[in-house]
């Protein structure tokens, strides 16, 4: 006669809830911050090979538990404004997962030898990603454009975030104030 085989998953859950928990933030939540895609601590750059973290197929009460957390303290960055990646990176995403957003940002960075045009292209930067993700109700006020130059003696950086959900008028003055 043969005995049944306990999983792994059946012990854990004949455990205390706060054992349970003490492990699921040991072991899920923890290895969020192993994601070889981190630029930073609590940054994650969204490109074309991006995979989101194994700890949200789980099963559905981990998933919600750490979706909640992974993407409500995370920045999301999308570099040199690629609107078709965070598009389909959006598009990915469950509606759930996308009301839990807190910070995405798409980069543009400037050299300053750009200077003359520089304000022009953000504008049209920012009308666009305005225009594009209007339509997902709730998550626009968490994607930004960030803008950034080099300083002109090239010893740093200097930044503008302008968010999506602000009017035209706006994020115009904040665009043109950026590069007076």
């Amino acid at each position: 006669m043969t005995t049944p085989t306990i999983t792994l998953d059946n012990r854990i859950q004949a455990l205390p809830q706060e054992l349970q928990d003490m492990i699921f933030d040991f072991t899920l939540i923890g290895a969020s911050s192993l994601n070889a895609l981190c630029t930073a601590p609590g940054q994650i750059e969204i490109t074309n090979q991006h995979k989101p973290p194994s700890s949200l197929r789980i099963d559905r009460k981990s998933r919600a538990k750490f979706a909640t957390q992974y993407y409500s303290t995370t920045l999301f960055v999308i570099p040199a404004v690629d609107a078709a990646i965070l598009a389909k990176w959006m598009r990915s995403l469950p509606a759930e997962h996308l009301q839990l957003l807190r910070d995405v940002r798409c980069w543009k960075h400037f050299a300053t030898r750009e200077r003359l045009y520089m304000a022009m292209d953000a504008e049209m930067l920012w009308e666009y990603i305005h225009f594009a993700f209007e339509k997902w109700a709730g998550v626009p006020n968490t994607v930004k454009l960030e803008l950034l130059e080099s300083t002109v003696d090239g010893t740093g950086m200097r930044a503008v975030v302008v968010p999506v959900n602000c009017d035209s008028a706006e994020a115009r003055r904040a665009i043109e104030g950026f590069w007076p």
